[in-house]
Formats: structure tokens, sequence, C-alpha cells
């Protein structure tokens, strides 16, 4: 008896550490090209890179900030970075971090709640000699709660407060700017992938900052194969990602979600739209006054194309 537990405890003591778990995939063939989605914002999983996909075309999208509460800022895209051509010869596994969004949140009372940050989402090598490392796209930002302070939009993937103008290249563009006093109920629209955030005003919450395109093939036909297709995510035939969430006003005219996922504002005591899942979209502001839930970030997504014969 004495050897078995000894045999136990030294064989559990020297086991290599489980590995991530299979990634599910939503995969589709079209023209020539095979398109894999990772969705899951889960766990980290493993995907096994087939032997025709030594060089890769990929988006990558971090989780969406939720919006504030209490006529409150929209939350920010999750950040977006996108790329072509790139080598994972001699790479047999990568792990891969779905960023999932930024979570609702309700003011308490007269205690005004800040929104959530969204997750970043992560691609890193495994198993493999190849060059290839890491690419990352960070969670977007929450938005401000309202109150006496400022009310702006949180930034698209995290990346700027909304006095900052330019946008830090791949991680999104700034909040829109909201009212400063506490009389003055409006706030800014979260910044996405492709736009800042709208500033609030007197009559109306800022819109969200609209999102942007992966690339021109990429279409609604392909997204809905790969059950990609929501609210506010597509115009014509192409698919944008990572909108900002609209911001929160008391009177009238909240503003809506930018184009790419992001949701809109409300006013009173209603919950607000969240941002759409796996586009990385930014949550819609809550409204008036103590019951008012804002919405929360999207999740953001992975996908990869390469060609199948190569």
């Amino acid at each position: 008896m004495i050897f078995v537990l000894l045999s136990t405890f030294i064989s559990a003591l020297y086991s290599e550490p489980a590995s991530a778990a299979e990634c599910p995939t939503s995969v589709t063939f079209q023209s020539g090209s095979m398109y894999v989605a990772f969705k899951d914002s889960s766990a980290t999983c493993t995907w096994t890179v087939p032997s025709d996909a030594s060089t890769i075309d990929y988006l990558l999208v971090g989780g969406g900030g939720s919006g504030g509460s209490r006529h409150a800022g929209g939350g920010g895209a999750g950040g977006l970075v996108k790329g072509s051509g790139v080598s994972l010869s001699g790479i047999t596994s990568l792990n891969i971090k779905v960023g999932a969004g930024g979570g609702s949140v309700i003011p308490s009372g007269l205690n005004y709640a800040v929104g959530l940050s969204g997750e970043t989402s992560t691609i890193v090598k495994n198993v493999g000699s190849g060059s290839f490392t890491s690419l990352s796209a960070a969670g977007g930002g929450g938005g401000e709660a309202g109150g006496a302070g400022v009310k702006n939009g949180g930034s698209g993937g995290g990346s700027q407060s909304a006095t900052t103008s330019s946008p830090v290249s791949g991680q999104g563009n700034r909040g829109g700017t909201g009212g400063v006093g506490s009389s003055e109920w409006w706030s800014g629209g979260g910044g996405g992938a492709g736009g800042v955030g709208g500033n609030g005003a007197t009559n109306a919450g800022g819109v969200g900052g609209t999102g942007a395109i992966w690339i021109s093939d990429f279409t609604t036909t392909i997204a809905t194969a790969l059950g990609l297709v929501q609210t506010n995510q597509t115009s014509g035939n192409q698919v944008y990602f990572a909108g900002g969430g609209g911001g929160s006003i008391t009177s009238s005219n909240p503003g809506s979600g930018g184009l790419g996922g992001g949701g809109a504002a409300v006013l009173g005591n209603n919950t607000a739209t969240s941002g759409t899942a796996n586009s990385g979209g930014g949550g819609g502001g809550s409204g008036c006054c103590n019951g008012g839930y804002s919405g929360a970030g999207g999740s953001g997504v992975a996908i990869f194309r390469y060609r199948d014969w190569e």
C-alpha cells in the first residue's frame, strides 16, 4: 500500500501540466480560401495549425468595454489589429484567448458606477520553432459614470482618454466628451476602431465611434456562414467590427451605438443595449436614475484566412 501511494505521489509530482483544450471553431470555405473563426471567450484554447496554413491573414479584436451608469458615457470598443501574409512556418500550434466584454454596471443609490474594461485578446505561439511569437488586441475602456464629474465615453481599445486626439496604432480611438457639472447630464459615446466617439450635447448623448472592416473580401456571406453577422454590424455587403457604445442623457435622444456592434444608450431606469458578441462592440450608457443597467461590452473575436492549396 505504501509503495502504491508513493508511486502515485511521484507520478503526480513529475507529470506534465494539463494543456489547453483544442479550440472550438467555426469554419467556411469561400473562393479558394478557408476562414476560421474563434468565438469562445471562456478560456485560453489551443489551435493545431493545419499543414496548408503556413501563411495566414488575420483579424484580432479585443472585448468591448461596458457603458457607465446614470446618464453615463458609452463603452469603448475593443482594439482591432489585422495583418496579411503572416508566416506560421515551423509552428504546429497556437494558444488563442478571445477577450470577454466588460460586464454591465448599475448605480446603488447615488453611487455612480464606471463601466468595466473588456479583456485583451491574444494569439501566442505554443509549439514550434517559427519566427511568429504573439499578437494582442487590447480590451476597450469602460464609459465614465454620471454624477458631478465628467461623463466621457470609454476609449476604444483602452488606449485613450477623451482629451487625447490621436489613436494609438491598432488600439482604437478616444471616447467623446460629456458634461462636467452636476446639472450637465449629457455624455460622450465610446471610441471605435474606425472613429472617435461623438461628443454629447445638451439635447443628445454622443454616438458611438464607428468600427472598421477587416478586408474587403470578408463579406456578409462569409460572416453569416461563420455566425458573425449580428445587429448594427453591416453596411451594404461589408462587415464591421469594434464600434463604440452610445452615451446617455437625461431628457431625450440617447446616443446610438457605432457601426460595428456598438450598443445604444437609454433613458430612465432601463437596460442599455449591450455591444454585439464577437464584434468587440462597446456597451451603451445607462439612463436615469438609480435602476438603469448599462450595456455590457461585446466579446472579441479572432479570424484567420488561408489558402487550402498551399
